[in-house]
């Protein structure tokens, strides 16, 4: 059990909210490599060994499920084994210290998110939720659209792993339509209308329940991803 809890720690702490972020590496004796707000523990080709020898069993697996009664957080790496040799593939001479580099947009998003690397490599993707629950393994190659659709509003983590290192992101927040009297706010489609400046008219179940700031939110993500900057946007909820 003890490689499974050291994966999760590695993924699950990235230093936000005042949390220290912790790594893992193939090196021991590696106080000397922590500095303030970051550690490191190792040796990961030793703990791929014992997580590959000691299979995780019916008792590592009940416990996950009986902790997560409680605390409504998982080990991903209970539920899925197979994880620690996707991420951590010491095969291929991958660089062990996570890169913060990728670009990842929208932030808050709603309905997917675009994800980018600095190189042109193929990377095997994993989603978390804050919780260290898994819910989605994906391919790509540079750059994806990542959809969140089906999610639950709240905050997400994306590991990526390529050939040459691993890219671990900032906190991704699910931003959803409000809920107003009980009803959830579904927008079902949009469509350009023809106008001389950028008008869209987007067409939900309860467009009267939509107030100002998710039409702001709206206007903003609309401009960030076509370039809007300097032009009226018009924006028009219309029912469905």
């Amino acid at each position: 059990m003890l490689p499974e809890c050291l994966f999760y720690m590695a993924v699950r702490h990235e230093g936000e909210s005042g949390e220290p972020e912790l790594e893992i590496v193939d090196e021991v004796n590696t106080y000397d490599l922590n500095e303030s707000g970051r550690g490191f523990h190792g040796k990961i080709s030793t703990f791929l060994e014992w997580h590959k020898s000691d299979p995780v069993d019916s008792f590592e697996i009940d416990r996950n499920n009986i902790i997560y009664g409680y605390q409504r957080n998982r080990n991903p790496f209970v539920d899925h084994p197979e994880f620690a040799e996707k991420i951590w593939n010491l095969t291929t001479g991958i660089n062990l210290q996570k890169d913060h580099t990728m670009r990842l947009y929208p932030n808050p998003a709603s309905e997917y998110v675009t994800i980018e690397l600095p190189e042109n490599k193929n990377a095997v993707g994993f989603l978390f939720s804050s919780k260290g629950e898994p819910f989605v393994t994906f391919n790509f190659t540079g750059n994806t659209k990542l959809s969140l659709k089906g999610f639950e509003p709240g905050l997400f983590f994306v590991l990526l792993n390529t050939d040459s290192k691993i890219y671990s992101s900032n906190a991704i927040e699910r931003y959803g339509p409000p809920s107003v009297k009980g009803k959830i706010i579904r927008i079902k489609y949009c469509t350009q209308l023809p106008s001389p400046t950028p008008a869209i008219a987007l067409f939900a179940n309860v467009p009267q329940y939509i107030k100002e700031p998710y039409k702001r939110y709206i206007e903003n993500q609309l401009r960030d991803n076509f370039n809007f900057t300097g032009v009226p946007v018009q924006i028009y909820f219309r029912q469905k």
